[in-house]
């Protein structure tokens, strides 16, 4: 497509569009958003910590695959939401601050989403102004602008209409001296998509990917030309593959623990369709606070409202573009992009409504199974709506027969309305909070820099937040800020301290049954808290030395060191307990029990006879004697370096034994002993053991996954058969146009001498 000055003009409008949405990020003070959630804020629990880490892995040299401080340590990049591998995360969070990086990331997303859709729009033959409100329409909708909380949804979905666009362009074969090019372009696209870090955005896009290969072998099998989709078709695949392999580094990964968590086996029926679309909400596409917002608190509790979140359930367009939908409906026929588009979203709309659908049960088979909230098929509502509004625009404006600067202006008066009325509704939405006040560190923080600790424990950390959070939402954003102090995961990251908790979309089982054990002995009301005798030994285990709880936590074994001079939510002070009984980070015995099956593990591990350092539970036998009580002396262990990735101890052990260290069981860890590779054995249910003999040794912990390697041996290889296309594409454009000039060249030789020959006979002869 050749873009014309009428093309470059639109794009500077889209531009525009953004930079005043995003404006009071940057002026006239730094500011961030800091919207919260049901009890949490994917801001500041999920991805600004993320991609802080991003950010300190990457500028000394590092990929961010284990976090120490998450949960006992975690594998981010298998859990994939860091967008490690995302090139815009890479290049912005390693050559700016953290919080510019983090809100130019919104800017280039959305103008990723609004170019794309654009340039969509002038693909299907639409005018400048009606491919501008497309664009408009889709990139500030209900689902980019009330999903902005979740950076990587967004940053996967903004690929949406140019995969859609390059897809097209490969079935059609509009473009075939370019076809190799678009399948490089296509996989490069599709793995950047995966790498964003939301899986179900990349199902939810090639799902209308694959629909628009049905409708077109319906449409070549009338015409009896069903046969010349098979080799765009075979095309595409091999693009879509290719995309997929090149994402291996990343992918085979999160294969890895997904197999290892609950999602092993897929989602249950119940979780599949926990999260419907209800019925009643298809006011809130005319008026977006039809049934309440959480800004000030009106919005229902999703508990008590069938599922329903809002942010996971708003389509708002504006008014009207749902107007120009029924333009469209004139030219259902004549044009096959806007009979697809309405039955994309009737058929979007019946998915989207999950357990009230008719078509549920197809929401229980794979893949639509693997993901949960199925109400985001929202997404390609507002797409399909988003088009058909700009075709009805279209059809409007040639019904006018105007002048053509006329039917441009009216197309962009459309446009304007529509933004103004986007902008009316979404333009204070979100809170904000100056960049110095919320980056500042909390009491509770710079207490726990000030002391040797180990993990921390944070108790009541929802019920404040959620009772505040429903009742006031944010029409004070500035009192969440003292919430900071109750630490919530991962906010732990912004300040190097490592928690026992985590927030994640995927937990392994192991990490999920020991804080399950934990979790069983905490008495949690409002305010007061309590742990009994077996999760206070279990947290001990585990190296939790310090809780951060209201006043009214009394258990025996926790003494209150630190109280914060501010209330969360106006309501009570925190305190910091130290608990006396906790072990150190790791520590030696030849005490063991084994459990064949993982209720005899649980069993010992909250019987009162279980010792917090002086006893292990295995899930195998090992050769080791036990050494009678009387007989049995302290082995000396020392840290020699603690580093993400890699533990290193010294161990001075008076006879063979078994060093057991609090830090999470997990596939890819490896052990060397005095440099010789030794067996890591499950213990506690989610930490780690290796045997050691009698004497002074060193023990190394490194973090060496094989299926990371071997996504990035695959992803290599893929690499270099782009590069290898690449040079093909650029070589048969060379050949190309050396031919035609060659070709050129020899008519235009061939026409200057038959002129010569005709001149030379006209010529009189000379007796």
């Amino acid at each position: 497509m050749r873009i014309t000055r009428q093309d470059m003009l639109a794009l500077i409008i889209i531009f525009l569009a953004v930079a005043f949405f995003f404006r009071p990020l940057f002026y006239p003070k730094p500011q961030m958003f800091i919207t919260p959630e049901m009890g949490v804020s994917d801001i500041w629990q999920l991805n600004f910590p993320l991609k802080v880490f991003l950010q300190e892995s990457i500028r000394s040299g590092q990929l961010p695959l284990w976090n120490k401080g998450m949960g006992g340590g975690f594998p981010l990049i298998a859990e994939a939401q860091i967008g490690a591998f995302f090139i815009p995360n890479l290049l912005l969070f390693y050559y700016l601050p953290s919080y510019q990086a983090f809100n130019l990331s919104y800017v280039v997303t959305f103008l990723t989403v609004s170019f794309s859709m654009y340039f969509l729009g002038r693909h299907f033959k639409l005018s400048v102004p009606a491919s501008i409100l497309a664009s408009i329409t889709f990139s500030f909708s209900g689902f980019f602008i009330a999903h902005i909380s979740h950076l990587n949804v967004i940053q996967a979905a903004a690929f949406l209409p140019l995969i859609f666009l390059l897809s097209d362009l490969i079935l059609t074969g509009k473009s075939k001296k370019w076809t190799v090019a678009i399948i490089v372009l296509y996989s490069i696209i599709l793995s950047q998509q995966i790498f964003a870090g939301f899986p179900q955005m990349v199902f939810l896009t090639l799902f209308p990917v694959f629909f628009y290969i049905v409708y077109l072998a319906i449409i070549k099998f009338r015409a009896k030309e069903l046969l010349s989709l098979l080799k765009p078709f075979l095309l595409l695949i091999a693009a879509i593959t290719l995309g997929f392999f090149l994402s291996a580094i990343q992918l085979l990964p999160t294969f890895e623990l997904t197999n290892l968590s609950l999602r092993s086996g897929g989602l249950n029926s119940q979780e599949v369709l926990q999260y419907s679309f209800k019925p009643e909400l298809f006011k809130t596409f005319i008026n977006p606070w039809a049934a309440g917002s959480p800004k000030d608190g009106s919005y229902p509790d999703y508990t008590k409202f069938d599922g329903a979140i809002f942010w996971e359930n708003i389509g708002y367009v504006g008014i009207l573009p749902l107007i120009l939908v029924i333009f469209a409906l004139f030219n259902l026929r004549k044009n096959k992009f806007v009979l697809f588009f309405f039955i994309l979203l009737f058929l979007s709309i019946l998915l989207m409504l999950g357990k009230n659908s008719p078509l549920y049960v197809l929401l229980l088979f794979p893949p639509i199974s693997f993901f949960r909230i199925h109400s985001r098929f929202i997404l390609l509502v507002i797409m399909s709506l988003s088009l058909l509004s700009a075709f009805g625009l279209d059809y409007f404006l040639n019904i006018l027969r105007r002048k053509v600067v006329v039917i441009f202006f009216i197309g962009l008066s459309a446009v304007f309305i529509t933004y103004i009325d986007i902008m009316k509704v979404w333009f204070n939405y979100h809170a904000l909070a100056d960049v110095q006040i919320w980056l500042s560190e909390p009491e509770t923080v710079q207490y726990l820099k000030s002391v040797d600790h180990g993990k921390f424990f944070s108790l009541n950390r929802f019920s404040l937040w959620r009772y505040y959070f429903l009742t006031f939402g944010w029409t004070k954003p500035l009192d969440y800020i003292s919430a900071r102090n109750g630490l919530h995961p991962n906010l732990n990251i912004l300040y190097n301290l490592p928690s026992a908790e985590i927030y994640t979309a995927l937990f392994t089982k192991r990490l999920l049954y020991f804080s399950g054990l934990i979790q069983s002995g905490l008495e949690i009301r409002q305010i007061a808290t309590s742990i009994a005798s077996p999760s206070a030994r279990l947290l001990s285990a585990n190296n939790i030395t310090h809780i951060i709880a209201t006043d009214d936590f009394k258990t025996e074994g926790f003494t209150k060191v630190f109280e914060t001079k501010e209330h969360v939510f106006n309501f009570s002070n925190l305190s910091i307990f130290k608990n006396e009984n906790a072990i150190g980070r790791a520590y030696f015995t030849n005490n063991y029990k084994t459990a064949d099956i993982l209720s005899e593990a649980f069993d010992i591990l909250l019987d009162n006879s279980f010792e917090p350092g002086n006893m292990v539970v295995l899930e195998k036998d090992v050769d080791i004697k036990k050494v009678n009580s009387t007989d049995q002396k302290e082995a000396i262990i020392k840290i020699t370096k603690d580093e993400h990735q890699t533990l290193s101890l010294a161990i001075d052990a008076p006879y063979k034994g078994l060093i057991v260290v609090s830090d999470s069981y997990y596939p890819g860890w490896k052990a060397y002993i005095d440099n010789q590779e030794k067996e890591i054995l499950a213990a506690n249910i989610n930490q780690r053991a290796v045997i050691v003999p009698k004497g002074k040794h060193e023990v190394v912990f490194r973090f060496e996954s094989e299926t990371f390697q071997k996504g990035k041996t695959i992803s290599f290889i893929s690499l270099i058969i782009i590069v290898i296309l690449t040079l093909f594409q650029l070589r048969s454009f060379s050949h190309q146009r050396v031919s035609d000039n060659i070709h050129s060249s020899g008519y235009r030789n061939n026409i200057a001498g038959k002129r010569k020959r005709v001149a030379r006979k006209l010529q009189p002869r000379k007796d």
